[in-house]
């Protein structure tokens, strides 16, 4: 009996998987990022200039669904930068922290170093605090969607293991 129910467990179970769909951002070759139901993504759209955010609510044929209304993935022209795509740009959103965050740094230990100060120095840190937030105002956190760059619907057909 016992080797009954097993055997009918597997066979059940190996008859037909389905894969779950989710939407694949691929940068390049080597560099991809997977949305599913229930990610937030943030986007614009072709011929639209604002920003919009929309939970992922599910994937129909090639669509994206979000809460109201369906979006071919082709019609987006650029998505926003987030976590699962900030780690493929080592410094590209850490400049706005980091240059900033040096020019206070090196002002601070050179007043510490010689008690006084050096206008050098100030002149020094004022220019990295000035690229920072120059790199704050001209680095964009979009990410156009062309070339190499695609968004695409995976939507993995069933597997059957019995033929």
């Amino acid at each position: 009996m016992k080797y009954l129910l097993l055997y009918v467990l597997f066979a059940s179970l190996s008859s037909g998987v389905y894969g779950q769909s989710y939407l694949l951002f691929q940068k390049n070759r080597y560099r991809q990022a997977r949305y599913q139901v229930g990610d937030v993504l943030s986007f614009r759209v072709k011929g639209d200039k604002t920003k919009r955010t929309e939970r992922i609510r599910g994937f129909e044929d090639s669509l994206l669904v979000f809460n109201g209304w369906k979006l071919d993935p082709g019609e987006i022209s650029d998505l926003y930068a987030d976590d699962k795509t900030r780690i493929w740009y080592l410094l590209r959103f850490k400049y706005k922290t980091i240059l900033p965050v040096t020019g206070v740094g090196y002002l601070l230990l050179d007043v510490l170093n010689s008690g006084q100060f050096r206008s050098e120095a100030v002149l020094l840190s004022g220019s990295l605090i000035a690229a920072g937030l120059l790199a704050k105002w001209l680095i964009s956190e979009r990410i156009k969607i062309r070339g190499l760059r695609r968004l695409m619907v995976i939507a993995p057909s069933p597997v059957s293991t019995t033929e």
